[in-house]
This record gives C-alpha cells, sequence and structure tokens, in this order.
C-alpha cells in the first residue's frame, strides 16, 4: 500500500507543478508559460529563507498560505 500513496501524492505534487508553472489544465492542452504563479512561488522561497537565516526556524504554513492567497488575488 505505500508504494500507491507515495505514487499518488507524486502524482498530485507533479500535476500541481504543471498547473502552476505551465498553466496545463488538462492533458490535452498545450504548455504556455505562467509567470504569475513562479513569481508567487519565488517570492514565497525568498521569504522563507530571509525568515529561517533570521529566525534560526520554519515559517509558520498558515502565514505562508496566506500571503500566497493575497499575492494570488493581486496577481490574477
Amino acid at each position: 500500500i505505500r508504494p500507491t500513496v507515495v505514487s499518488l501524492i507524486l502524482s498530485t505534487a507533479v500535476i500541481m507543478a504543471l498547473s502552476l508553472i505551465f498553466n496545463v489544465k488538462t492533458y490535452e492542452s498545450q504548455f504556455v508559460f505562467e509567470w504569475r504563479g513562479v513569481v508567487i512561488l519565488a517570492v514565497l522561497a525568498i521569504l522563507y529563507l530571509i525568515y529561517y537565516k533570521w529566525k534560526k526556524k520554519a515559517l509558520s504554513p498558515i502565514l505562508l498560505i496566506l500571503v500566497s492567497g493575497v499575492m494570488g488575488v493581486l496577481l490574477f
């Protein structure tokens, strides 16, 4: 059962990454680079790394979700 669960989680992550970066909704759709999703991902990664270097502990996932939601509303 473990390999099945791992493969399901991995396939979901790959589909989400393709949807975020290349705006792929179905298997038949073409790859179109989605710069806004990459900007949100980059800002969150930079924010996380700066906070981790400064405080020496991880940033709250709830705060990251809220920041990405606000940025998504503003950019999309």
